[in-house]
């Protein structure tokens, strides 16, 4: 990192003022140009504009190497997301970062930190983060810039910035050229991230290229959890482009490895998938009864289950089996108690789906196409919904149908043709 750069790191990192830090010592705009790289400041200067920041570079240099030790297994504990092992270090690893005043070292620290913020699902320090490092990217080296973009890509997937943490995480892979890490297993990380960002854009044929590439290193390395999360991904895409045979053959794959590690939360995850699966080849036994063990998997680890309750009372509804589907239906509306301006986006996804059939089974009374047009269909189109744009965009469509508005039924069959166009990129 150049002079100015480090200057400028710790004056930051202080949140110290270009006016404080220039007092007595030289003009504003001269120490401006400096942390610009605009000039190089005479070595008397930089000595007193560190001596100033209360940092000493021969001792950030002699402690520099045991820091940067921590940080390398840190690295690698992070890379497993083992949680628990992270938090152990965690304090200490802050102490000797914040003891060593060394600006690589800290970047190296704060970029690492944030794979550690998205285990403690704490977003707002990891948007601190990235506003902190962001200015200094030009400045890393190769290595650096390609654990942040990584970890930024991971963190906007994580926060359903799907656009972003696709354009990140290529923009990584293009630094694999000249960045060789020590681990496969880091690329592998980087192959299954990519690949994630890759389905929830629909981008499937890609998605599977690299969930196959990851997969392979996984194999080699013997990490079985990660063969069985790949498995299921491309189950999900193979499904997607209708590749149902070999969708259910990744399914099952993944089924015979999450019963092996006793893998119950992952297990839930496939019952729901080969439940949807089913649903979409209209073969409503066998979709009911994988929904039903899904939920009864994720009820047991405490887990809501909300997409697992709607799929069953969409599939109960598309039977005609009412009284059943109402059931489900409640279930649902129950675990939405207290105050539902907190839901985030996805819960509020469904909350607008569970409300579009409650409509449904009340005979369309009460407010409903105000709710359609004024709340559910603006939300979806916000929030890029596509495909459910499309499903129900059709069935509004049908329900003026029915009334005779069929100028209303044009517009919302229009929006249904738009959010196919939407989704598959026509």
């Amino acid at each position: 990192m150049k002079l100015g750069s480090i200057i400028k790191f710790h004056r930051l990192n202080q949140n110290i003022t270009l006016e404080s830090l220039a007092e007595e010592i030289i003009s504003v705009s001269y120490l401006s140009r400096i942390e610009n790289n605009q000039i190089v400041p005479a070595n008397e200067i930089y000595k007193l504009l560190l001596k100033k920041l209360n940092v000493d570079l021969d001792a950030v240099n002699q402690n520099e190497k045991d820091v940067l030790e921590l940080l390398e297994n840190w690295k690698v504990i992070l890379l497993h997301n083992d949680k628990e092992e992270a938090e152990k270090l965690f304090d200490t690893i802050s102490e000797k970062v914040s003891l060593s005043q060394n600006h690589h070292t800290t970047l190296y620290f704060h970029i690492l930190q944030i794979r550690y913020y998205i285990l403690q699902v704490k977003h707002t320090e990891v948007y601190d983060l990235i506003a902190t490092i962001e200015p200094f990217y030009n400045e890393l080296s190769t290595e650096l810039q390609y654990y942040y973009l990584k970890h930024k890509g991971n963190f906007y997937y994580v926060v359903q910035n799907y656009f972003d943490a696709e354009k990140l995480l290529s923009a990584t892979l293009k630094l694999l050229s000249n960045f060789t890490p020590d681990l496969e297993e880091e690329k592998a990380d980087l192959f299954y991230l990519y690949a994630l960002s890759l389905s929830m854009n629909r981008k499937d044929a890609l998605a599977i290229y690299y969930i196959e590439s990851a997969l392979q290193i996984y194999k080699d390395i013997y990490h079985t959890k990660r063969c069985a999360e790949s498995h299921v991904l491309l189950g999900m895409s193979y499904r997607r482009i209708q590749n149902t045979t070999e969708a259910i053959s990744h399914y099952k794959k993944a089924k015979a490895l999450g019963e092996m590690l006793n893998l119950e939360l992952l297990l839930a995850q496939i019952e729901h998938n080969l439940g949807y699966l089913k649903a979409r080849m209209k073969s409503s036994k066998e979709a009911i009864s994988h929904l039903e063990k899904s939920y009864k998997l994720k009820k047991k680890h405490s887990q809501k289950g909300l997409n697992t309750i709607l799929a069953l009372v969409q599939e109960y509804y598309y039977i005609d089996e009412k009284d059943t589907c109402i059931e489900w239906l409640q279930k649902g509306f129950d675990l939405f108690s207290g105050d539902r301006s907190s839901l985030n986006s996805e819960e509020r996804i469904l909350y607008i789906q569970f409300k579009y059939y409650d409509y449904v089974f009340n005979n369309y009374t009460g407010d409903y196409e105000s709710f359609m047009e004024v709340t559910f269909f603006p939300f979806l189109k916000e929030q890029e919904k596509f495909n459910l744009l499309a499903l129900y965009a059709k069935r509004h469509s049908g329900y003026y149908i029915e009334r005779k508005k069929y100028k209303k039924a044009t517009e919302y069959l229009q929006l249904c043709n738009r959010s196919y166009q939407k989704l598959f990129n026509i």
